[in-house]
């Protein structure tokens, strides 16, 4: 009986875990309802520049779509949701995208230098390779995520080109 009474309670303990609105899944890895958010980080300032970017993955595992509502930290004073974009003649210029960012169900949403992207203006401090950048996802269904972005340096950009200068 004590084995069975052990049991159930080591069920009840990872159903209630289970169960819990935000989480960390593994190292940097967030989830909250069908959102699943991996690897944020944020890059360094140099220079002392007080302005940064912070990129994840997105994933919306659910069956209803999703929106990121708003991102915000203790660490600027502003926060927005941009999109890269080129222009006609080739230079590459910011898009706020000022109703949020829609996440498909089901589908992957990747934010990293020359495409979707959060930026940070009016930082506190500069930010420097190896610190933590507290972030707070507001989702329109999920509600609101607080994540740890480590800040690194990138030595090469991802698959959506280079990353200019804001």
């Amino acid at each position: 009986m004590q084995i069975f009474a052990a049991a159930l309670w080591a069920l009840v303990l990872a159903t209630g875990a289970a169960l819990l609105d935000v989480r960390p899944a593994a190292a940097h890895e967030y989830t909250a309802g069908a959102i699943h958010i991996d690897h944020p980080t944020a890059n360094p300032t140099p220079g002392g520049r007080l302005i940064s970017a912070a990129y994840m993955t997105i994933h919306n595992g659910g069956s209803q779509a999703d929106r990121l509502v708003s991102v915000s930290t203790p660490l600027a004073g502003r926060v927005e949701i941009h999109r890269s974009i080129r222009g006609d003649d080739g230079t590459m210029r910011m898009e706020l995208q000022s109703g949020g960012l829609p996440l498909p169900a089901g589908q992957l949403t990747t934010l990293e230098p020359g495409g979707l992207h959060i930026m940070l203006f009016d930082l506190s401090r500069p930010l420097a390779d190896g610190d933590e950048l507290p972030l707070t996802l507001e989702f329109e269904r999920a509600g609101r995520v607080n994540v740890v972005a480590m800040v690194e340096r990138r030595s090469t950009a991802p698959s959506g080109g280079a990353h200019h200068h804001h």
